[in-house]
């Protein structure tokens, strides 16, 4: 959010990545990187 974009936005783009991928929820310390990097990869193709 602080790059910019709404925080329902932000939700959206980190929700769609988890289903995307199959990756399983809570996350884990080791995929919040990956999931945050392909979120916003997501949030800038809607640009």
């Amino acid at each position: 959010m602080s790059l910019g974009w709404h925080q329902s936005d932000a939700q959206e783009a980190v929700e769609n990545v988890i289903a995307a991928n199959e990756i399983e929820t809570p996350l884990s310390t080791e995929q919040v990187p990956q999931v945050l990097k392909l979120a916003l990869t997501s949030l800038d193709r809607g640009r």
